[in-house]
């Protein structure tokens, strides 16, 4: 799969800003070319290495803007702060972020930095990932229609994005058109 498809398919929302974050798993590209990283900081998609484990190297894509706004919220901040975070300050947390990656293969509060509801990260860290609702983006404890209506926006940011690069943009055009 070219790297402007796989991008695409796993950071559409985050790069529409329907997302402040998308965690990629870098299994089986192994890494994202500097171009493309270049092209996606353009438009004010930042990253981050969280692991280079080679099992499953994780890059983390990120709107500054929209994660700070995030983890700064009050639910949020709730969350983010029993694990030692600082919300105000996003380098600081990023850096924690990172550390618990390497503590744990997957910190139950990546939810935060990813969007999700934070009623639903602080149930799926309460009941230790086990009694959801509905499983779709990630698992859901309280309202399914919400999610299955935030989950639709998302797709049709992918199927928007993933279209236009079939139709023979390029990864910049393809990002570019409103």
């Amino acid at each position: 799969m070219c790297q402007d498809r796989f991008l695409l398919l796993h950071a559409a929302a985050t790069i529409e800003g329907l997302k402040p974050a998308s965690l990629l798993c870098l299994k089986k590209t192994g890494h994202i070319c500097k171009e493309k990283l270049e092209i996606l900081e353009e438009h004010g998609i930042e990253n981050m290495e969280m692991t280079s484990r080679i099992s499953c190297p994780l890059l983390l894509l990120y709107d500054r803007k929209l994660l700070e706004r995030t983890i700064s919220a009050q639910k949020e901040r709730r969350i983010l702060e029993r694990y030692g975070y600082s919300p105000d300050d996003l380098p600081s947390s990023l850096e924690n972020l990172r550390r618990r990656f390497a503590e744990f293969s997957c910190p139950c509060e990546i939810g935060v930095f990813l969007g999700y509801p934070p009623e639903d990260v602080a149930s799926y860290i309460e009941k230790k990932g086990k009694d959801e609702i509905y499983s779709g983006y990630w698992k859901v404890y309280h309202d399914v229609e919400k999610a299955k209506c935030i989950e639709a926006c998302f797709k049709a940011s992918r199927d928007r994005l993933i279209s236009r690069l079939e139709s023979g943009l390029c990864l910049k055009e393809a990002i570019s058109k409103k």
